[in-house]
């Protein structure tokens, strides 16, 4: 997939993953709000149940004691006991909420027993005092009564020490996904970033391996016959040599016979390196001030890749300098380690003013198809380039042309001039 793609999905991804990361721990402390708010209720439950039963004791003492109005009394016992059970109410409520375990459950239930049993008993001393019995009243008060406020107490310390044990869990486990939606989203943003590290180093690698064309000794391409393709490497000679490559390369030819402006070129480029089938493709033009090659037009490389190759020199012994000197093709063949590739030279009736070069998978730079299918496209291209030619040094067999052949071009230079003068901007 290409990088201009697979970059902002990547991209995409990433920050997809921190706003739902950022929405999981919003939504986390908002439950936390809530269970704080849960917990300061129970608190204050708690503290209500506490105040009742201390007042309730208080009240309990009073009916036995004399010249007290019991009614009045009897009301405000009441008045205790209803918070108690609108106390237990909310602890209740707070453990269903948060689907409390059984044994928070049953020390409710208990708690609830204690405060119904008390209820009781305060009735029947109610009763003992209005009817003038405080004596039965008081053997209650310091009987029955203390052990029910101590079982009423002890329920009570049961229940918020289970309360206490299920929030504290709740909140250790709100916290503990929310450090694992923040963990994930930061793996996520590593292997964002290594794979965006990665990316680079592969447009590098295509650099490297067209240096490679710079630096392997140069044969022609008739040359070294005992070197046979690799077996396992795709023969694309042979789909160069097919009727649709064929029909395909006629109609880059016929496109490239039309073109009017400079910027044409970069397309059509484009179209030969899809008919050759190479895995990169590139069009070095003369550059007469530093007696070398740069490279012009591309397809199959990245931009910065082209912009560090740099020039090459014409006294380098490399096949694409010797290529352009002798007017020969040259090929490379590839490795395991590196690719092969095929040099053609573009000649024009005055020398040589460029060179293109095709990298192919090992093995391939030996189809004669491609071959022919490369130096169709030179040729093409060599009314194209406005450069000035530079005759090669040796006459190879793609520069030689008849003496009718000279004399037309020679009368024609001036008309080839002014065509090529149309693309003085070409880099």
């Amino acid at each position: 997939m290409p990088a201009r793609i697979v970059r902002p999905i990547l991209l995409i991804i990433l920050g997809l993953t921190f706003g739902a990361a950022a929405w999981q721990i919003v939504q986390l402390d908002r439950d936390l709000d809530v269970r704080s708010a849960a917990d300061a209720a129970t608190a204050d439950a708690l503290t209500q149940c506490r105040a009742s039963m201390l007042d309730l004791r208080g009240v309990q003492r009073a009916y036995t004691a004399p010249d007290q109005d019991v009614r009045f009394w009897r009301t405000r016992a009441a008045g205790d006991l209803e918070a108690l059970v609108a106390c237990t109410g909310t602890l209740e409520a707070t453990a269903t909420a948060a689907a409390a375990p059984p044994a928070t459950q049953v020390a409710l239930a208990k708690l609830r027993a204690a405060v119904t049993a008390t209820r009781r008993l305060d009735a029947r001393m109610a009763d003992l005092a209005g009817t003038g019995l405080r004596d039965h009243a008081y053997d209650l008060l310091y009987g029955d009564a203390i052990n029910a406020s101590v079982a009423l107490e002890r329920e009570l310390a049961t229940a918020e020490a289970a309360l206490r044990r299920l929030d504290l869990g709740s909140a250790a486990a709100a916290r503990r996904q929310q450090a694992t939606a923040a963990l994930a989203a930061c793996a996520v943003a590593l292997l964002v970033a290594f794979v965006l590290a990665r990316m680079p180093r592969a447009h590098a690698d295509e650099g490297m391996r067209q240096a490679h064309l710079s630096v392997v000794p140069a044969r022609t391409v008739a040359g070294d016959a005992d070197d046979t393709p690799a077996a396992s490497a795709p023969r694309l000679g042979e789909r160069a040599a097919s009727p649709a490559a064929l029909q395909a390369a006629a109609d880059v030819c016929g496109a490239l016979a039309r073109v009017e402006q400079p910027l044409e070129l970069a397309g059509l480029v484009e179209r030969m390196h899809g008919v050759l089938d190479s895995r990169g493709t590139i069009v070095w033009i003369y550059d007469e001030g530093n007696d070398a090659l740069r490279p012009g037009l591309s397809a199959g490389y990245a931009s910065t890749t082209i912009g560090r190759m740099g020039v090459i020199p014409l006294s380098s012994d490399t096949p694409v300098a010797t290529a352009f000197t002798r007017g020969e093709a040259r090929s490379v063949r590839g490795t395991s380690e590196a690719p092969g590739a095929l040099v053609v030279p573009i000649v024009t009736a005055g020398g040589v003013s460029g060179v293109v070069t095709i990298e192919l998978p090992p093995g391939n730079d030996r189809q004669p198809a491609t071959l022919a299918l490369t130096r169709i496209f030179a040729a093409q291209l060599a009314g194209l380039l406005a450069v000035d030619p530079r005759p090669a040094d040796v006459d190879g067999p793609e520069i030689v042309m008849g003496a009718g052949t000279a004399r037309t071009a020679a009368a024609t230079g001036d008309t080839r001039e002014r065509a090529a003068g149309r693309f003085a901007d070409l880099t």
